[in-house]
């Protein structure tokens, strides 16, 4: 969904000229290939990959960092963006301004102040992306979907995101009147609008919308099999980190997450640079022990107690690959709830008849349903939500493979509504996300859609960047007839009721809180929250993170104008724990916790006399 570009003000009207003070360094010049990722492990001709050469600043001495301008950062876009757009930096003073047009319409605007050390970005580099480059398979998840929607601006924002970096400590410079800033920098910035991440792995820069492809092989010039991260390995081979990197990449890590790290806003911290020198982690991050510093990152993460939130990778270069993953509290305590819920999920289904050897209870998208002796009721489950490849879902006609259910959340769904809809005695339908831990937040839309009584969701989603508000609904063409009808979807046949715990996470909480919004009821316990959406950033020295993003998922009061989040959860209409308590509760000082789980927690003929009971 594209997000409109709110400006209260034009951009001409927002620049300031102003002098500062920048060191001057000692450099050299270096052109550096940009390679595609996504075309090189395809193992096509390298060559075919290169899309740029870029001529980077390196400080003498300092060889791993590489510094560019902000029009040498923007014009790095242009093999990406589809034909009718057009990029430029204008500068004027000391700031600078990015814009992409597409056609006479602006697309996307930044403006760069560097004397003040604060950025603003306004609508999305993605907008101007041409995504087949890129080789993403979303026919899936689009396949007979209608999205349409609304942006509202909260508080008189302009719909600018703000960035500051005036007191973060890396370097920058300026020769023959330009001024250089880290590649890092820049892409850190930039890649959560355009969604491609610039990687400088010692050799080359390699781009991709996917980080796990700088992991992934692909033959180099000389038709050796490699990747961007066994280059850089090979690169460091021997070496010792210096100490100018370990510093930049951990000033890097502290300005990604004062900027885009969206849970401190919910715990009510304004400085988590602070933070973190409060609680002794800060200097950590500058440790020369490959395993120290590794293990502070990790604890960067872990101490928000946030499930969102992990240090996902660090690449052997400089040996962080020995880094422990560190969980908060309630994350332990969550994933030893998942566990009690698994297996006692397992007893109870084979105590209706599946036999224990065929069970497999964590591949929800193929597991059985449950019915009610009454054969009102009926339940099944699911853990994530997923929607499947091309060739997972279609023929070579486009149509729709028998199968595409093992694979695709909607098809899923929409297999499982049309035959309990055959049945004329079912009534009430139980889904069970009392261990689904999230997944794409187009896939839950569509389900939504579908547990409808008007083929209508609601997504609401609040960037905190920008103060912007987003409602999107969605609707889907069920019986393909390219009408999108209320009579298509199944809110009129049956009565929902979705079973929830506090490991139903991410998108596993939104999707009983919008349920519940549509009428559906909760049983079970409060869900377990997670409303930020994810953001991933990718640091220079190839640490991977997943982070909680400054998306929100929520719901919009209008009459009140408020956005208000999903991160308290949905509370169950029909508790199924004592009253004050959760499902497992305290520690038992034997190293795990006290269980409050009752064993008719999955029990379809208990559940169906809370539902029915008069």
């Amino acid at each position: 969904m594209k997000k409109k570009l709110l400006m209260c003000a034009t951009i001409s009207a927002m620049l300031l000229c102003s002098c500062s003070l920048v060191k001057t360094y000692s450099t050299t010049t270096h052109d550096l290939d940009v390679y595609l990722l996504e075309t090189a492990i395809k193992k096509e001709d390298y060559a075919n990959a290169k899309v740029a050469t870029v001529s980077a600043e390196f400080i003498d001495g300092e060889k791993y960092i590489p510094y560019i301008t902000l029009e040498q950062y923007a014009d790095l876009y242009k093999p990406y963006l589809v034909d009718n757009a057009r990029s430029k930096v204008d500068y004027e003073g000391s700031t600078a301004t990015w814009t992409i047009y597409l056609g006479n319409q602006l697309a996307f605007a930044s403006i760069f102040y560097g004397s003040f050390g604060e950025i603003m970005v306004g609508g999305s580099i993605a907008n101007a992306i041409d995504n087949t480059l890129f080789a993403r398979d979303t026919a899936a998840l689009l396949y007979n979907t209608k999205f349409t929607g609304d942006a509202v601006a909260l508080g008189g924002s302009n719909g600018f995101a703000t960035y500051t970096f005036d007191k973060t400590e890396f370097k920058h410079f300026r020769k023959k009147n330009k001024t250089y800033y880290p590649l890092g920098f820049l892409d850190n910035t930039y890649s959560a609008s355009s969604g491609i991440y610039h990687f400088y792995n010692y050799k080359n820069i390699y781009a991709t919308q996917d980080a796990d492809n700088y992991a992934k092989e692909f033959k180099n010039a000389d038709g050796q099999l490699t990747s961007s991260d066994k280059e850089m390995e090979a690169i460091t081979q021997g070496e010792t980190i210096p100490q100018y990197l370990i510093d930049y990449n951990a000033n890097l890590f502290v300005y990604m997450m004062e900027n885009f790290y969206g849970y401190k806003y919910i715990l009510g911290i304004n400085s988590l640079e602070s933070y973190y020198k409060n609680h002794g982690l800060y200097n950590n991050l500058f440790q020369t022990s490959n395993v120290d510093r590794g293990n502070a990152y990790s604890s960067c993460l872990a101490c928000f107690d946030d499930n969102h939130t992990v240090f996902v990778s660090a690449n052997a270069a400089w040996g962080e690959e020995k880094t422990t993953r560190f969980g908060g509290e309630r994350m332990v305590k969550r994933s030893a709830l998942k566990k009690e819920l698994l297996e006692l999920k397992k007893k109870s289904h084979i105590a209706y008849g599946y036999p224990e050897d065929g069970y497999s209870y964590e591949d929800g998208e193929h597991s059985f349903a449950v019915q009610s002796k009454s054969q009102k009721t009926v339940m099944f489950y699911f853990d994530q939500f997923v929607f499947g490849s091309s060739e997972q879902v279609f023929r070579e006609d486009g149509s729709v493979k028998v199968d595409a259910y093992k694979y695709d959340s909607y098809f899923n769904f929409l297999n499982r509504f049309k035959l309990f809809s055959e049945h004329p005695d079912i009534e009430n339908i139980i889904i069970d996300v009392s261990t689904n831990v999230g997944g794409v937040v187009g896939v839950m839309a569509k389900l939504l859609a579908l547990m409808s009584k008007n083929n209508s969701s609601e997504l609401t989603m609040f960037d905190e960047s920008s103060s912007i508000v987003s409602i999107n609904k969605v609707s889907v063409d069920v019986n393909n007839d390219k009408q999108y009808t209320e009579d298509e979807t199944f809110g009129n046949r049956f009565n929902f009721y979705i079973l929830t715990s506090d490991c139903s996470y991410s998108c596993g909480n939104a999707f009983p809180c919008y349920a519940q919004q549509m009428g559906a009821k909760i049983i079970g316990e409060t869900s377990g929250g997670g409303e930020c959406a994810v953001g991933v950033h990718y640091m220079p020295n190839s640490e991977y993170i997943y982070h909680s993003s400054r998306t929100h998922l929520g719901s919009y009061d209008t009459q009140n104008k408020k956005f208000n989040g999903f991160e308290s959860g949905a509370k169950p209409d029909y508790s199924l724990v004592p009253a004050g308590h959760q499902a497992l509760l305290e520690p038992d000082g034997k190293g795990g916790y006290i269980n409050n789980i009752p064993d008719n927690f999955y029990d379809i003929e208990y559940l169906e006399s809370l539902i029915t009971a008069k």
